[in-house]
């Protein structure tokens, strides 16, 4: 099964839980949003991930788009800002400190669209990578709004 057929059966499978809501009461409320939560962030984890390897194919490019978020935004149906982050973000995930905590979860794609613009100092040999190591653990602690406050 490839990749696609899986993702369209997890697709399917969510569906089903839609209809599926009324079943959940008062006591487990709490944890099916948690629950719900997780997920978001698992989708939102492989959507990067899969951005970041398909900007190193050149794929946005070769599909004639001017930039990723604009294939996204027009194409993939994120808004502006959306597509924004996540392209952010995909650039974020290619230093290695960043992709680790991300892909462990620890990082969200706004935690890491944040830090871009050091990644890219990173790449670009301006910084040290061990010099982000501080700001992505604190990424891991805060929200995203007080982290904001912080880069």
């Amino acid at each position: 099964m490839t990749m696609v057929e899986e993702l369209g059966e997890l697709t399917r499978a969510v569906d089903s839980h839609t209809a599926a809501v009324a079943v959940v009461d008062a006591g487990s409320w709490q944890p099916a949003m948690r629950a719900v939560g997780s997920l978001v962030a698992a989708v939102q984890r492989l959507e990067v991930a899969l951005v970041a390897h398909l900007v190193t194919l050149g794929a946005f490019r070769a599909a004639g788009a001017a930039s990723t978020a604009g294939w996204l935004r027009t194409q993939g149906g994120l808004s502006g800002g959306a597509a924004k982050r996540v392209e952010d973000a995909a650039r974020a995930i290619t230093v290695g400190v960043v992709r680790d905590a991300f892909e462990r979860g620890a990082l969200g794609v706004e935690h890491a669209a944040l830090l871009v613009g050091l990644c890219d100092r990173v790449r670009l040999g301006d910084l040290a990578e061990a010099e982000l190591v501080p700001l992505v653990d604190k990424a891991a602690e805060l929200p995203v709004d007080r982290f904001r406050q912080e880069v």
